[in-house]
Parts: C-alpha cells; structure tokens; sequence
C-alpha cells in the first residue's frame, strides 16, 4: 500500500508561504517546492510525496499543517 502526501489549495496561504513550508519540512529544493506550490494553486491539490508506510506520511502531514497547509494523506489507488 502506498500513502500519499497531498497539499491543498486554500484561501489563507500565500504561493509564497506553501513553498517556504515546504523547503522547511521537506529539505524540497526551491524549484520543486515552487512548482507543487503552483501545482496545488492552479489545480487545487499537488502530491508532495508517496510512502509505503503510513506513519512517515502522517508525520509529514502533521507537519505540514503545523505550518499551517492544508494537508492531508491519502492510499493511492
């Protein structure tokens, strides 16, 4: 099973912001954590990564939102 990292678009945080938290949690290069944050701006969700444990999805989720994201997991079909 595969667990997939998802971050959404929403009407509170900045282009700027969702690609800041994402160099932060993830170590994401910045032109790959701009382009997801595009990606989620432009089609409403962007996969920021797949496990196949849930617990590394969970907390990368969990960290996510503590920067205040809108994140969430999900099993890939």
């Amino acid at each position: 099973m595969t667990w997939r990292v998802l971050v959404h678009n929403d009407a509170i945080n900045s282009f700027a912001a969702v690609a800041y938290a994402l160099v932060r949690v993830l170590s994401m290069p910045v032109e790959h954590a701009a382009a997801a944050a595009r990606q989620a701006y432009e089609s409403g969700v962007a996969e920021i990564g797949a496990y196949t444990e849930r617990e590394p999805a969970e907390a990368i989720t969990a960290r996510l939102q503590a920067f205040g994201l809108n994140a969430s997991i999900e099993v890939a079909a």
